[in-house]
């Protein structure tokens, strides 16, 4: 068949990264909202960070022994070094449970590519994806899940399952992220 099932290594990103944040703000770190980092400079006493808040138009300054680069695919544009992060888009179809019904995660080798695409339950519907391509678009930009994404994913599920044959008017959403490679 192609596949593997688990039931383990599901995560809800936003409570990761709050619960991240909580866990470095009781150890001391500074974590601020609407902030953004300006210039990022290092020196013999750690580094300089200049910081813009977004709410109020205020400008500081910051100092700090360390510092986490966690811009994820726009980490280049604050090191000020040469390009070393390659964007790759990963794109994701939400279906109805009941077209689709799995109660644990998937992962299932694509046809074409023998890609690992992932199927798994997510709050009251089913998730496909991802998909894994080069992402030349602008990082100002919101990315996109793309036609060819599309037949890519349903092609997977359907070479999978094909009594489920999914179509176009099964989708409810599409989403689509960049992340660093």
């Amino acid at each position: 068949v192609g596949a593997m099932r688990y039931t383990d290594a599901l995560t809800d990103d936003s409570r990761l990264v709050a619960r991240v944040l909580h866990e470095a703000c009781a150890r001391g770190a500074l974590a601020c909202n609407y902030a953004e980092v300006t210039r990022l400079e290092k020196n013999d006493s750690g580094f300089s960070v200049a910081v813009k808040d977004r709410l109020n138009d205020v400008s500081v300054m910051l100092h700090a022994d360390h510092v986490v680069n966690a811009t994820g695919a726009w980490a280049d544009r604050l090191s000020g070094t040469e390009k070393k992060v390659r964007p790759q888009r990963g794109s994701h179809l939400f279906v109805p449970q009941q077209r689709l019904p799995v109660d644990s995660c998937l992962t299932i080798l694509h046809p074409d590519d023998g890609r690992p695409v992932f199927v798994f339950p997510w709050e009251g519907v089913t998730c496909i994806g991802t998909t894994d391509l080069d992402h030349p678009q602008s990082l100002d930009q919101e990315p996109r899940c793309t036609r060819n994404e599309v037949q890519y994913l349903l092609k997977l599920v359907n070479s999978q399952f094909p009594d489920v044959a999914l179509k176009d008017a099964d989708i409810l959403s599409t989403m689509a992220g960049v992340r660093p490679i």
